[in-house]
């Protein structure tokens, strides 16, 4: 049996079924060889062969000037070049203040994250409270704000508030965190008992 590749003529290695008549060593060479039966069926002539650019490799051409190997090494490992933006001054974080060189323009933080915090709001509203930036506080959320009432009373009482404790508001207004304004609760049922009162005062 012919174990030769109808195409470029090399010995295939794989396995063969007995009744193929025009056996290929590849795809690619399956694809050339199609293409050049459709250009003679066509009447028209093939385009010359080209060989790969790069020194050495005698393989056929198949894009940019690379065989296939080639090309493939070229796309999905582009050679490593410096950027146009690349400085060897450093420059000064904005957020952190950390000295770095910048490989782009206009540099101004250092990373992704400081970037992040920097560009963060100082205070925000959360249904109906007000929430600080302070990622430092061990009750700060995943994007660093903690509850204002809450850095006020600890303030207030001088230390962290426990884990079943709660602080309310006396006149039921959730911005008005002064520190006059606010009652720590040993829990929740207290912190309860605080809201029951305007509604038994007025029954």
């Amino acid at each position: 049996m012919n174990k030769t590749c109808t195409h470029c003529g090399s010995e295939i290695q794989r396995k063969i079924h007995p009744n193929t008549v025009r056996p290929f060593c590849n795809s690619s060479c399956y694809g050339l060889w199609q293409r050049g039966r459709k250009f003679a069926e066509q009447g028209k002539q093939e385009r010359p062969k080209l060989s790969c650019s790069v020194d050495g490799c005698k393989a056929e051409h198949f894009g940019k000037g690379f065989c296939r190997p080639h090309y493939l090494q070229m796309a999905y490992k582009p050679p490593k070049t410096p950027t146009a933006f690349t400085t060897s001054t450093p420059h000064k974080c904005l957020h952190c203040g950390r000295a770095f060189i910048a490989h782009w323009a206009n540099p101004k933080y250092c990373s992704m994250a400081c970037s992040g915090s920097h560009r963060k709001k100082p205070f925000i509203i959360k249904k109906g409270y007000k929430k600080i930036l302070l990622p430092t506080h061990p009750r700060a959320d995943a994007k660093g704000y903690v509850f204002e009432h809450i850095i006020v009373a600890e303030a207030k009482i001088g230390r962290p508030i426990r884990d079943p404790e709660e602080v309310h508001h006396k006149d039921f207004n959730k911005l008005n965190n002064s520190p006059d304004n606010l009652v720590v609760c040993a829990d929740h049922a207290q912190h309860m008992a605080y809201h029951a009162l305007p509604l038994c005062s007025k029954e």
